[in-house]
């Protein structure tokens, strides 16, 4: 430990200046968070500076960690020699106290100074300590700063068009998994760990650095592409949080209504050459006042012959009703008409003559439900109005035709599941849109146009002049519980419930 001690020391006394210049910006950073929540107008100055704070970050990790380079033959800790425990130690020390304690406590100031338990605040600490492993780990296996930019570069540019790629090969909903993200995330979390971990151990111990290079590539590239299998992690869910209160849910077809109605337009956009089906269901036993949230549905068709087709469990199509879009999601309720969409391989369709042909259609349907809404109205304009425990919200009319809600959120909740009513009847849906940088805040902000008048004034100028309502209501809803429901619908012609056909989705870049 005194090893330790002397070099983190060393590491503070050589790089003094830039620890005061970092210290002095997560200052600045506690200033705007602290002043936020009434003057929401800061969320773009809060914005860049978290992008200035990271960078600031992970300069400063870098440097900490190349004080006693890993790379190479040339290095003094080797032939003192110290324990390469010591070394790592005094690094760990460095990033705790100098960089993740000082961001800590000035979010936690910010928070608490407006009224904001700061206990709520620590998942904070916990992204910061990811960030800083993953600085130690590329740090410890490069020997140049360009290398290491080049690295983090690569692995930001592959993990953005990691999804749009993996879509186009293995389907459209490979990067969504809607309520079972959580455990995606946390299975990510475990790899990105012990990956991190095997590497450190490697580096600072055996100075392994081929071995080391290697580990790091294999582990960051299952992390690009993402791990396979939603339906276990849906699973997991139903196990840990139960069904919830839909016990009485069942699905059925609803052979009474006219096979023509339908909602909306059809378009495929699956990776193959599709027709697309829509069958009439009826959905029955939803406890008064909630809804159900579609996740997935697994469709398969058996036709005469032994023909067989699988959709797996697909995103793409699955229960679609009139009013089914909510927040982004699939909202379903007691008072509407709904239809199973089906995406049919149209290479099947046709040799199969499914047209025709009396099949058998059995899918399987996953849902989460959701609970009444709890609503808290606020007027037109309020500054800080409080939403739950961790979060506050502000309504203002910054120019007199727009209406603008931005919510902050202390938790790192997600909020863009949450939807807003005009009093005046007009009504959007989610906050389409997360701002702001790493900070003690997570920033949420929609806006509705058109709400204001336009007339010259006699000096000729333009006024703007606000007509919209006085009162805004917002919602939010709690997830109660998982379940899985069952369809089976024997001797049906899927022809006169045939939607639309056409090819594959082009990849968009």
């Amino acid at each position: 430990m005194r090893e330790a001690l002397l070099i983190f020391r060393k590491d503070v006394a050589h790089r003094q200046g830039a620890v005061s210049a970092f210290l002095l910006l997560v200052i600045a950073r506690m200033a705007i968070d602290i002043l936020l929540p009434r003057h929401s107008g800061l969320a773009g100055a809060q914005m860049v500076l978290g992008l200035v704070f990271v960078v600031a970050a992970i300069g400063l990790m870098y440097d900490a960690v190349k004080q006693e380079t890993i790379v190479g033959d040339g290095q003094y800790w080797l032939t003192r020699p110290f324990p390469w425990g010591s070394i790592l130690a005094a690094k760990a020390l460095f990033i705790l106290l100098l960089i993740l304690l000082p961001v800590f406590l000035t979010g936690t100031v910010a928070v608490a100074v407006n009224g904001v338990s700061p206990v709520i605040a620590s998942p904070l600490l916990v992204i910061l300590a990811l960030a800083g492993a993953f600085v130690v780990t590329v740090a410890s296996v490069t020997r140049t700063p360009v290398q290491f930019i080049l690295c983090v570069v690569a692995y930001v540019v592959l993990s953005v068009l990691s999804t749009p790629v993996m879509e186009h090969l293995f389907g459209y909903e490979t990067g969504m998994w809607g309520s079972a993200q959580t455990v995606r995330y946390a299975a990510d979390t475990a790899l990105y760990l012990a990956v991190t971990a095997a590497v450190i151990f490697l580096q600072y111990r055996r100075r392994a650095t081929p071995v080391s290079r290697g580990v790091l590539g294999a582990g960051l590239l299952v992390l690009v592409i993402g791990l396979p299998g939603w339906h276990p992690a849906f699973a997991l869910l139903e196990k840990l949080k139960g069904p919830g209160p839909s016990g009485s849910v069942q699905i059925a077809f609803d052979a009474a209504r006219s096979p023509q109605v339908s909602p909306g337009g059809w378009s495929n956009v699956t990776t193959y050459d599709a027709v697309g089906v829509r069958i009439p269901i009826a959905i029955a036993g939803i406890p008064a006042g909630a809804h159900l949230m579609m996740e997935r549905v697994r469709t398969t068709i058996d036709a005469p012959g032994g023909g067989h087709w699988d959709s797996g469990w697909s995103l793409v199509g699955g229960i679609v009703g009139r009013t089914e879009l909510g927040a982004g999601q699939r909202l379903i309720d007691a008072r509407n008409d709904y239809w199973l969409e089906l995406n049919v391989d149209s290479s099947f369709y046709d040799r199969a003559k499914l047209q025709e042909a009396p099949v058998r259609v059995r899918s399987t349907a996953a849902f989460a439900t959701l609970s009444a809404p709890r609503i808290d109205r606020m007027p037109i304009p309020s500054t800080a109005y409080r939403m739950g425990p961790g979060d506050l919200c502000s309504v203002s009319i910054p120019d007199g035709i727009q209406l603008v809600i931005t919510c902050l959120s202390a938790s790192g909740g997600d909020l863009t599941d949450a939807t807003f009513a005009l009093t005046d009847g007009k009504r959007a849906e989610g906050f389409g849109t997360r701002l702001g940088g790493l900070s003690a805040w997570t920033v949420f902000s929609t806006a509705i146009t058109g709400l204001g008048l336009m007339e010259p004034t006699p000096s000729g100028q333009v006024r703007a002049f606000f007509t919209g309502p006085t009162m805004v209501e917002i919602a939010k809803r709690d997830t109660t519980g998982y379940f899985e429901r069952s369809l089976t619908i024997d001797n049906i012609r899927l022809g006169p419930y045939e939607a639309g056909r056409s090819g594959p989705r082009s990849l968009v870049w």
